[in-house]
């Protein structure tokens, strides 16, 4: 998996040490930790034979993902507004994703839209599998690339 996940002991500890606002700093914490559940569990349901879900809650760990970047280097919460575009517009200027990094996900969330599902019902399970281990790539290079960073709320992972 691409990050460990934070258990109770380990968040109080990162909140108790960090010096700015504790609201967003819980905030972040809590869409990664969001991010890194919802990534173990389209595993489950992929070993389950569910392509379907796997890659709708796939889709769900990204946005998490997404919203913790935002909020990591704007400082604030990601505007109610805000579609998925705009918050992969965002870390591409931020994380510096290039062109294929970019439409890889915003495919990812057009074929988890309950309109589109039709295009998974001739996926198979290891194009899945495939799918899963490019997103946790894109996730841990994002990840580490905003912890190298100078960000407004900085999270020790």
């Amino acid at each position: 998996m691409y990050l460990e996940s934070f258990d109770k002991y380990q968040m109080r500890e990162q909140l108790e040490h960090y010096e700015g606002d504790h609201d967003l700093c819980a905030k972040a914490l809590s869409w990664s930790e969001l991010a890194q559940s919802h990534l173990n569990l389209a595993h489950l349901l992929l070993e389950e034979g569910l392509c379907k879900p796997s890659l709708i809650v796939a889709h769900m760990a990204v946005k998490a993902k997404l919203k913790q970047i935002y909020l990591q280097v704007a400082g604030m919460i990601p505007p109610e507004q805000w579609l998925f575009d705009d918050l992969v517009s965002h870390t591409r200027e931020v994380t510096k994703i290039n062109m294929e990094t970019e439409l890889f996900l915003n495919t990812l969330c057009f074929i988890s839209e309950e309109d589109h599902l039709s295009f998974l019902d001739g996926m198979s399970q290891n194009h899945v599998v495939t799918m899963l281990q490019r997103l946790e790539e894109i996730l841990a290079s994002m990840n580490n690339q905003v912890m190298d960073m100078k960000v407004k709320v900085q999270l020790h992972m």
